[in-house]
């Protein structure tokens, strides 16, 4: 499939801190997934903000519909800015406390030259009702709204500048979890009504597994495996995967039963995740590994992996 946006080689640092190492990533048009996993501190939201050009890149290229990103300016960089749009974590801080409802989305209606003069409320109105929001909210500041209720009026936002492509920033992260559920069922139908494509981060697997087909899992800003989203999760081969998949909560299991994570803190040099790794050799200490293709269509970083050793 064509990427509709897509990173080669993106590397960002902060200082002499290496945040994200060399990453290659695409997202194919919608409707489409794609799933960006890890820890915190492990990359995905620098990367997020970098895909948007929010972040400046140390190295590597990002390319929307075949044209870098960075040689954008004037309108071609505001038709981007409308077609890429995100969603953050926090609803609640997304949204200008002093700014009604219905002013901030018509804020994004009016920066792209949308819906103008009379047609901009019953634009609103439809926007908010499309989320699950009723339309008499809009006279509401976002203190008076439910936390679910600000992650979807921050969603009505995003989606009033008709984008082809929404990133999602742990979008039901800070909210309790029937309201997540509620979230994930409103995303799932936006992505088949709008045919939309986006990039998922989250740290939660079964919400990756239930939106996205593709995933890829990062650790220490490098990405260690990546995938069909079903093929990963069930049948990991990445040691760092193998346990994030162990740590999920099943019913049944005592808790001494999930596999210990080793300590130590990660190197400057081969792979990162050799100090908490169970297979790690010598190799893993002095070498970076690279990402190979294995079966089923999925590629892992792991020279005890790729080896076929393990």
């Amino acid at each position: 499939m064509s990427a509709l946006l897509e990173a080669r080689g993106l590397t960002i640092d902060f200082g002499p801190v290496r945040a994200v190492d060399h990453v290659d990533l695409a997202v194919p048009a919608g409707p489409f997934g794609v799933g960006l996993i890890g820890e915190s501190g492990s990359g995905k939201t620098t990367i997020a903000r970098a895909l948007l050009r929010l972040q400046r890149q140390t190295g590597g290229q990002i390319e929307f519909e075949g044209v870098p990103i960075e040689s954008l300016r004037g309108n071609p960089l505001l038709a981007f800015r409308r077609a890429v749009q995100i969603v953050f974590q926090d609803g609640d801080a997304a949204l200008d406390p002093r700014m009604k409802v219905g002013s901030a989305i018509a804020e994004a209606l009016r920066a792209h030259g949308l819906a103008t003069g009379a047609r901009r409320g019953p634009r609103i109105a439809a926007l908010l009702d499309e989320v699950g929001i009723d339309p008499s909210l809009s006279d509401r500041y976002p203190h008076e709204l439910s936390g679910g209720q600000r992650q979807r009026v921050a969603i009505a936002r995003a989606l009033a500048v008709e984008p082809r492509l929404l990133v999602l920033d742990e979008p039901t992260s800070a909210l309790d979890v029937t309201v997540q559920a509620r979230i994930l069922d409103l995303i799932a139908r936006l992505r088949d009504d709008r045919r939309l494509a986006y990039l998922l981060i989250s740290h939660n697997l079964a919400i990756v597994d239930r939106l996205c087909e593709e995933c890829i899992v990062l650790y220490g800003g490098r990405i260690v495996e990546q995938g069909p989203t079903r093929r990963v999760l069930t049948a990991p081969r990445h040691p760092y995967t193998q346990q994030l998949r162990a740590s999920v909560p099943e019913l049944g299991r005592p808790p001494d039963e999930r596999p210990a994570r080793r300590g130590g803190a990660e190197t400057g040099c081969g792979c990162a995740f050799a100090p908490r790794c169970a297979l790690a050799v010598d190799r893993c200490r002095v070498d970076v590994p690279i990402l190979q293709p294995g079966s089923a269509g999925t590629s892992t970083a792991c020279h005890v992996v790729n080896s076929g050793t393990a």
